[in-house]
């Protein structure tokens, strides 16, 4: 009766985390994510405090099923800016759980040099997603145009309000 009681409270005390976890898309296709995608909106971070327009991201699959990742951004002194990563996936290769590092290679090693990196909206065209991570600290609007319907980026709005996301913190990124 004790171990039950236990049981029970430990699973209770669990179902807020439970209840919390950042849901992601149910299927993932990481050769179908490849190519060039326009950062619309994002939540302003430290690794992006200099871009101020034109942020595009370009995703190529490599031999061992990661994502080669080139970052691009027009920064404040007017100069374009880049970056190269690698996005890996988190257990199976179709998973929607990436994590992310533009550190350089020989850091691969160094579990601090990755970030959560999580897909977790995704139109059934590949034309419109968004990522975060699992604290919900970071956000990212991406689309295959520079430009978005308005009515599908409120549709999107609405969905990251659902789980959980402060819409007023998003900043948009101007694109030509």
């Amino acid at each position: 009766m004790k171990s039950y009681l236990l049981a029970t409270l430990l699973a209770l005390a669990a179902l807020p985390a439970l209840a919390d976890t950042l849901p992601t898309v149910g299927h993932f296709e990481m050769a179908r994510f490849t190519g060039t995608w326009y950062e619309i909106a994002k939540y302003p971070n430290w690794s992006q405090r200099h871009c101020v327009s034109e942020d595009t991201m370009q995703y190529a699959l490599t031999e061992q099923y990661q994502l080669a990742m080139v970052s691009r951004c027009r920064t404040d002194s007017g100069e374009m800016e880049q970056k190269e990563g690698l996005a890996r996936p988190l257990g199976r290769p179709d998973s929607p759980h990436l994590e992310v590092s533009f550190a350089s290679p020989w850091l691969s090693l160094v579990p601090a040099v990755w970030r959560d990196y999580w897909i977790i909206d995704l139109d059934a065209r590949y034309q419109l997603a968004a990522v975060s991570d699992p604290s919900r600290q970071s956000l990212w609007i991406l689309s295959r145009t520079p430009h978005v319907d308005p009515a599908n980026y409120q549709a999107l709005l609405g969905r990251l309000i659902g789980m959980g996301f402060d819409i007023n913190k998003l900043a948009l990124t101007p694109q030509p």
